[in-house]
């Protein structure tokens, strides 16, 4: 129920800012475009406010809030193919012709292209051994294996529905369902020998075999479980 509760308020709070944003610019809203006007002007037309420049802390936090729902609210109107607002485009406007980036377009082509190419290297794996279980203890794979268990993440996220917070799209599924991408996480197979040479360290260590039933440092869950 709380969790439910949680949700709704949530979501009440989100359509309550998306209907702030959509509405004309407050004289608040203005004051504050007026100085990052000001801003750009002074400052060899930059609009990166340092952390560390307390006298536009309030500013830098301000374009922070407003980069933050403006590309929100483009990025639900691309997705359901509507029109923004007049002074929703407006605002982005803008914002766009001081040279802020609200769609956020060039981390978003760093990020498509480190996704390409982190997707050839996986498929070059899976060319050279016939799978796409990359193994995380070499070293020599610990940047793919990174990668996959951040895909593996992100695909949990939407396939919960959580489109909007997942990095995830479906082209991104489509190519990597493609190629026999594990998209669950599973933990490691290990053969019944495997599992009793980790018994026998067990109990070198321990000097006992009762063995607990949640996991150990030592990688064991239970008296052989899971063989």
């Amino acid at each position: 129920k709380r969790s439910t509760k949680s949700k709704r308020s949530k979501k009440k709070k989100k359509a309550a800012v998306a209907g702030r944003m959509a509405r004309e610019p407050t004289e608040k809203w203005n004051l504050l475009y007026d100085r990052l006007v000001h801003y750009h002007a002074t400052h060899g037309g930059s609009t990166k406010i340092a952390a560390s420049d307390k006298a536009n802390d309030d500013l830098r936090k301000w374009l922070v809030n407003q980069r933050s729902q403006l590309n929100q609210s483009l990025t639900k109107a691309e997705e359901q193919g509507e029109s923004l607002s007049p002074h929703l485009q407006s605002k982005i406007d803008r914002f766009e012709a001081l040279g802020v980036d609200i769609r956020n377009s060039n981390r978003r082509l760093q990020y498509v292209a480190r996704w390409n190419e982190m997707y050839a290297q996986l498929c070059a794996y899976k060319e050279a051994h016939g799978d796409c279980l990359v193994p995380t203890e070499k070293s020599e794979y610990s940047k793919l294996a990174t990668w996959i268990y951040q895909q593996q993440k992100e695909y949990r996220k939407f396939k919960e529905g959580k489109g909007n917070s997942s990095k995830l799209t479906a082209d991104h599924v489509v190519k990597l369902n493609d190629i026999g991408f594990v998209f669950e996480r599973r933990e490691k197979f290990l053969s019944w020998e495997e599992r009793l040479e980790q018994l026998r360290q067990f109990k070198a260590t321990h000097g006992h075999l009762k063995v607990p039933t949640q996991q150990t440092s030592d990688g064991i869950i239970g008296l052989f479980q899971g063989c």
